[in-house]
Formats: C-alpha cells, sequence, structure tokens
C-alpha cells in the first residue's frame, strides 16, 4: 500500500510494535500482546502513525481497527485521522472523540478523494495502539470493491458503482440481480393455438308435397232419338240418331291421387204421333228402345 511511519516504537515483552504491523492484513484485536499484529507508540502526546503513497490515490474509504480487549479505549479511542491532499496540504477528515467505542473497528468515508498519505493521531493521551489500518482506492471504471473485482454483465456495457457493483443502468440481456453477475433463467415461449370447429347443422325440410290435383272428367252423352215414319203402312224402324257432347270440368284439389272419371248421359227423346193416332205400336217399340238407350247411358264411376 506503501510506507509506514510512526513515532517511537513500543517495545514490550520482547516484542517490537512497529508502524508496519497495522498493514500486515491481520485483523485480530482481542490478544495483541500474544498475537503480535498490532502498531504501537510509545510515551509522547505528539505520537503519529502514517502511510505515504507512491503518488496521488483516489481513496474511496478508510478503515481503523483499534484493540478489542480490556486496553481497547485506553489505548486506541478519540483518533483523529488527516490526510494529504492533492495540493500537498494536510486536513483532518475524522475525530474519533466521543464516538462510542464499540467492537474498535471504524470507517471513515471519503467517497472519491486524491491522496498522497493519511495520517492518524491521538494527540492527548501517550499511547496509540493500531491493529490494522485498511485504505480501499477508488476502481478504475469496470470494477469495484475493495478488490477492486471486475463489474457485472450491466446494460450497455455501463460502469458499475465502485463501492457496491450496482448496475445502475440495469442488466444486459440474460443477466439479473442487482450486480447483474447472475444468469438469467430462459424463458420459454409456449404458443398455444386452439382452434375451433364450427359445425353448421342445415335441416333441410322435407318438401311438402304440393296437393294433387285430381282431373275430374264429367262425360256426358247426350242422345237424341228421331223416329222417321214413312207414311206409308209399312212399319219402319225408326231411326236413332246419337249426339255425344264432352265436357271436361275444371282441375279440382283432392288429397288423393286417384283420378277419377265420370261419365253421365242424359238421354233426349223426340216423341212423335204418327196420323191415325197408332202410337201404341209405336210407343211400345220406342220404349224399348229407350229401355236399351237409358242403360247405356247410366253413369259409371272407374276408379283408375
Amino acid at each position: 500500500m506503501g510506507s509506514t511511519s510512526q513515532r517511537l516504537d513500543l517495545t514490550f515483552n520482547g516484542f517490537n510494535w512497529s508502524s508496519n504491523l497495522a498493514v500486515d492484513g491481520c485483523r485480530s484485536q482481542d490478544q495483541p500482546d500474544t498475537q503480535r499484529c498490532c502498531s504501537a507508540t510509545r510515551g509522547t502526546t505528539d505520537n503519529f502513525w502514517r502511510v505515504d503513497f507512491a503518488g496521488l490515490m483516489s481513496v474511496n474509504r478508510i478503515v481503523v481497527y483499534g484493540r478489542n480487549d480490556i486496553q481497547g479505549a485506553d489505548q486506541s479511542a478519540e483518533f483523529k485521522l488527516a490526510v494529504r491532499n492533492s495540493t500537498g496540504g494536510t486536513e483532518q477528515v475524522y475525530d474519533n472523540k466521543g464516538v462510542s467505542y464499540g467492537s474498535g473497528v471504524f470507517t471513515v468515508t471519503l467517497g472519491d478523494r486524491a491522496l498522497s498519505a493519511v495520517i492518524i493521531t491521538r494527540p492527548d493521551f501517550n499511547i496509540l495502539t493500531l491493529c490494522e489500518v485498511e485504505v480501499y482506492l477508488v476502481c478504475p471504471d469496470g470494477r469495484y470493491s475493495d478488490d477492486c473485482v471486475p463489474c457485472g454483465n450491466c446494460q450497455d456495457g455501463a460502469a458499475c458503482d465502485k463501492v457496491t457493483g450496482a448496475c445502475l443502468s440495469g442488466c444486459a440481456p440474460g443477466w439479473q440481480s442487482v450486480n447483474c453477475d447472475v444468469v438469467a433463467p430462459t424463458t420459454t415461449t409456449t404458443t398455444t393455438t386452439t382452434t375451433t370447429t364450427s359445425t353448421t347443422t342445415t335441416t333441410t325440410p322435407r318438401p311438402t308435397m304440393p296437393p294433387t290435383t285430381a282431373t275430374v272428367t264429367t262425360q256426358s252423352t247426350s242422345t237424341m232419338v228421331s223416329s222417321t215414319i214413312q207414311p206409308s203402312s209399312t212399319t219402319s224402324v225408326p231411326t236413332v240418331t246419337t249426339a255425344t257432347s264432352a265436357s271436361t270440368s275444371a282441375p279440382m284439389q283432392t288429397g288423393s291421387s286417384a283420378l277419377v272419371t265420370s261419365s253421365s248421359a242424359s238421354t233426349d227423346t223426340t216423341r212423335w204421333n204418327p196420323p191415325g193416332g197408332n202410337t201404341a205400336a209405336v210407343g211400345r217399340t220406342l220404349s224399348w228402345e229407350l229401355l236399351a238407350l237409358l242403360y247405356a247411358a247410366t253413369p259409371m264411376f272407374h276408379v283408375l
């Protein structure tokens, strides 16, 4: 970290409590007499401990470890901390007077200060014991923590916080956590397509059968009998003339497909009285003829 120095090293029980023991990495505080990893000055109120850097260093914070045994507060409390800044001047940045001693560990936060030296004094007392002094530098961009480890995977390669390592701009794709140093779980998107089949059933009504048109044909036969009697004494056979007329009636609605044909006959008989009043013979002859014609003209119904 740099070169250390102090006024008047303490020598006790054959052991020299030199200034370099405050930067040896040993943080033991509870048994300094036997652990032998603390520095100490002796017998003067103008005591000091200091470390000089090789040049200006960007310092973030300084942590001071005092004794943590029965003599801790007597030899380490109420110290003052000063720094040599970039202009070469010395300024006090911390005073421990009135601060609860607790475990004897104190952190002085500086943010980002360009320093060339750190100086600790305890002007009101004769002894200054320091078990460890840690100077944390400001890491270059892309690094953080006390050891200036690389930042995580920040968005667009942005630098993280140099103390906490937090990615203030967020994480790059595929990374998560505050420091963006945890691989994000792979998200599998499953697309489910639901096909709805619509079945349209068309019911075709059974066609209503149109009403059956039945044609009724009425045939009427009109028979006209005319007798021609010669005016002689010979009885002549009457001449029968039959006139037939047919007529067809209009179609008729019926619920059956049967075709009904009706035939009817009507007889028109012209009776003639011969001269001399001999109607009996003529009447008998005509009566038989009329019976025959009437029989033939009787309506007959046929179901087709």
